[in-house]
């Protein structure tokens, strides 16, 4: 009678005690990331505050609180070429259709004061109420992760446009999508 090599006999043993093992073993339930928080998209009424800093107060307030009329609120930074083409353009829009929105500029910038913006504000003619966003916190909450950023809310708190994104050749584009959603 033949013998089977102990290696043999030890390899067997070891196979069928796993293959028993992992089927006769309960079912253990998979760890699951929890979920991302969804991003708000156009049509969609923004439930949460939009916290931010008040560039002339200082204080926190939240940005879409008081939305008596429509709101165009552009995500920018002072060193961003595009950004301040953007914020001329729709200046522009808001020049030539006045009353027809509230303009909140919400800077991402990292280091910057209530005074540099006064003086970039001034240098650049624009007007409009100022708010800091440092952490870039707002952003995020709407897929967006570059500046420039420009959205648009209605009164009842809806996303009507989101634009990410602006080259000089644009403004018209710019221009139909304010004109669509106010007038």
């Amino acid at each position: 009678m033949k013998r089977f090599p102990l290696v043999v006999c030890v390899t067997i043993i070891m196979v069928l005690t796993l293959v028993l093992g992992v089927a006769m073993a309960p079912a253990q339930e998979e760890e699951t990331a929890p979920a991302e928080p969804k991003a708000y998209a156009v049509g969609d009424v923004v439930t949460e505050p939009l916290t931010v800093t008040n560039s002339e107060s200082g204080k926190e307030v939240d940005l879409l609180a008081d939305l008596s009329r429509p709101t165009i609120v552009v995500l920018m930074q002072m060193a961003c070429s595009a950004c301040l083409s953007e914020m001329k353009a729709v200046q522009e829009w808001i020049n030539n259709n006045p009353g027809k929105a509230r303009l909140y500029i919400l800077s991402v910038d990292l280091n910057a004061t209530s005074e540099r913006f006064a003086d970039y504000a001034n240098r650049n003619n624009i007007r409009g109420q100022w708010f800091q966003d440092p952490m870039f916190t707002v952003g995020p909450k709407f897929d967006v992760i570059s500046t420039p950023a420009l959205m648009i809310f209605s009164p009842d708190r809806m996303v009507k446009v989101k634009r990410i994104g602006y080259a000089s050749g644009v403004k018209h584009l710019l221009f139909e999508d304010l004109n669509k959603a106010l007038l």
